[in-house]
Order: structure tokens, then C-alpha cells, then sequence
């Protein structure tokens, strides 16, 4: 075939996929559809309830308005056909960014909603999940005045602060199917304020929430977990007669967890290094004095030992494991069996930490 030729077929066979393409009912351009970019779940009186977030781009030319529909159902499909025939345009779930799930609902059990979400093909892996501590409903409406992406970028917000562990489908996932470890996901509600934020985490064991971090357990959880340990806490510090609060803040931190086996329990040893430094502190606390700061740095290391091994006896005492522990056992034993693990040994595992903190300057007025 010669030059002309070739190009000229080259042409047609584009134009005519174009207009193949075009007439194809499947192609959906987003001018066709309603894409929620949250998607609500609670438990009802007799049915579940659905409720999805979305911006719609008809009412407003510029920026939109957020605009929320809601759906009752004995399952996801008949929620969404609900919410289907309220809406102007077909209502597609495949660009969902959080999938948001009531207390009273993760209590219950929330595989169910999580497998028959990832059936749609198009769901990505980097979906965030989260809890609602009332109603996501609820939270939603909360949510009005805002865009619609505004509760999925404050999540990436405190993820790429390091406040949170990775909260997306993909690591739900490994650890929901992966032995020896639990899952921890953000845990949301609705301040004072009116405002929504982020209140700690939900830990779940299998699938169903067993109980919740709040934000000061949420940080000696980063600690313990070991992974980019940054962040800031408030701690209590006192001298003689005087008492008051102090900002610690996290710069840099290494913890390298260790399983010791013995003839009863097993136990497990934490080695923490901390480097930070002290913000917001009292008036008469004077950190230019090495015996303040000393003394400082001392109250640290027994409040943060303290106040870890609390954390690890909670978790312990409800069976939930987000750290891993089982995992790190199972890694150092033979005959690993899970159920036994968790039901036998895990509520009397032994823990143990060295942990030793840095103070490695003050604010720019010391």
C-alpha cells in the first residue's frame, strides 16, 4: 500500500472509532452523571441507611453546590436505587473517595458494605475509610457549607502530618485479611463548633469496631507502631508546689519492637528513641536551667512509658492487636494458630520498654 493510501485509511479507521465511541450508551462523560465523592452508611430501625455527598455543577457554573440524597435498603444495591430515582442523572459510585460508616453500623459488622463496594471495578484501592461517631448522616448534613471534598482532604490533611496511619481500602485490606494484626481507621465526629474533625481512630477486630483512640491515644499509638514517628502531644508537668501543661512535640523518633519467649508468656520489648521539643510550657519553668530541663525530660520519659503501657493494656484487654503483636509472634513461632493466640495468650502478654527522650532545643525566645 502506498503513502496516500495508508494515510488515508489511517484517517478513516480514527474517525470512525471516534464515532463508535460516541454512540456507545456505556461511554459516560461526567456531564451525564451524578459522582458522590462520600458515601455515608448507618443502621436503621428496619432498614440501612445511605447517604452520599456530592457537588453538583448545574445550580452553581463557578464552584458548584454540595448537595446531599439519601437512601433506606436492606442492601447497597436497593440504597443507591433509592437515591437513583431522586436524582436528575444516574447516580455512579466507581470515583468514591470515602466510604464513611455510622458507630452503631461498625459495631455491627462492616465487610458486607466493604466487599460489595470493591465489586465495582472502578472503586480504586486509595478509597479512605473512616467512622462517624453519631450517625454519618448526620455528619454529612454537618458537612453542608463546605465542598464536598472537604472531609477526604482533611483525612489527607492529618495523614501527611503523620497524625494518622494510612487510612485507605488498600491497607484496610492487608490487614483485614492478614494474620496477627487488627485494623485502626479514622475515627470522625462533629465538635463543639458544629465542626467535623477528626477525634482519634476505631479499632476493629475481623470487621466489626471493638473500641476507640482519642487523640492523645492516637499519638502513643504512632509512637508504638513505630512508622514516621512524629506529632505532638500535651503533657502534665509540675515542680514543688506548682503544676501545669506542656506541648511535646515528636521531630524524629526510631522503635524497634522485639518478641522475647519464655517458659509462661510471651513478652514484648519496645526501644524507643525520641527526639523533640517542649512548646507552650509554663511561666516558671525555666529551660535554660539544666536541672529544669532535666527534670523536664524525666517527667516525659515516666508520663510517655506510662501512658504507652496504658495504651497496650487497653488494647490487650479488648483483644484488638493494630500493632501487630500476633504478627511478631507468629514470625518467631513454629506452631502459630491465631484463634489460640488471641483468645489464650495475647490478654497476658508482658510488655517492656526502654524509652529515652532528647530534648534538642526550645523555642527561638530561649
Amino acid at each position: 500500500m502506498n503513502g496516500p493510501k495508508l494515510k488515508f485509511s489511517i484517517t478513516f479507521l480514527a474517525v470512525l472509532l471516534t464515532l463508535t465511541a460516541c454512540n456507545n450508551p456505556n461511554n459516560k462523560t461526567i456531564n451525564d452523571i451524578q459522582i458522590p465523592s462520600v458515601l455515608g452508611l448507618d443502621k436503621g430501625k428496619d432498614k440501612y441507611i445511605g447517604t452520599i455527598l456530592y457537588t453538583d455543577f448545574t445550580k452553581e457554573e463557578e464552584k458548584g453546590e454540595t448537595t446531599i440524597l439519601e437512601g433506606k435498603g436492606l442492601n447497597t444495591r436497593t440504597i443507591l436505587q433509592e437515591m437513583d430515582e431522586q436524582s436528575s442523572k444516574p447516580v455512579e459510585i466507581g470515583k468514591l473517595s470515602l466510604l464513611l460508616f455510622g458507630k452503631e453500623l461498625a459495631e455491627d459488622g462492616i465487610a458486607y458494605f466493604v466487599k460489595t463496594i470493591c465489586r465495582d471495578p472502578l472503586v480504586g484501592s486509595n478509597m479512605y475509610l473512616a467512622v462517624s461517631e453519631e450517625q454519618s448522616g448526620e455528619l454529612l448534613k454537618n458537612n453542608k457549607s463546605n465542598s464536598s471534598d472537604h472531609i477526604v482532604s482533611l483525612i489527607e490533611h492529618r495523614y501527611e502530618k503523620d497524625d494518622l496511619p494510612l487510612p485507605n481500602l488498600h491497607s484496610f485490606l492487608f490487614d483485614y485479611y492478614g494474620e496477627g494484626r487488627d485494623n485502626a481507621i479514622p475515627l470522625l465526629k462533629v465538635n463543639s463548633a458544629g465542626k467535623i474533625t477528626i477525634g482519634g481512630l476505631a479499632v476493629f477486630k475481623n470487621d466489626k469496631l471493638i473500641t476507640t483512640l482519642d487523640e492523645k491515644e492516637t499519638f502513643l499509638y504512632k509512637l508504638l507502631r513505630g512508622e514516621t514517628i512524629r506529632g505532638d502531644s500535651v503533657f502534665n508537668v509540675k515542680n514543688e508546689d506548682r503544676k501545669g501543661t506542656a506541648v511535646f512535640t515528636v521531630l524524629y523518633g526510631e522503635n524497634r519492637k522485639k518478641f522475647i519467649k519464655n517458659h509462661s508468656v510471651p513478652k514484648i520489648h519496645f526501644h524507643m528513641e525520641l527526639q523533640g521539643m517542649v512548646k507552650d510550657y509554663p511561666t516558671w519553668l525555666d529551660l535554660r536551667e539544666d536541672s529544669q530541663k532535666y527534670m523536664l525530660k524525666k517527667q516525659l520519659d515516666e508520663q510517655v512509658e506510662k501512658e504507652c503501657k496504658k495504651l497496650l493494656h487497653k488494647l490487650t484487654a479488648n483483644k484488638v492487636d493494630p500493632l501487630g503483636i500476633g504478627d511478631l509472634v507468629r514470625a518467631k513461632s513454629r506452631d502459630w494458630d491465631e484463634k489460640e493466640f488471641y483468645e489464650n495468650i495475647y490478654p497476658n502478654v508482658q510488655y517492656d520498654m526502654d524509652l529515652n527522650i532528647e530534648l534538642t532545643r526550645a523555642g527561638i525566645g530561649e
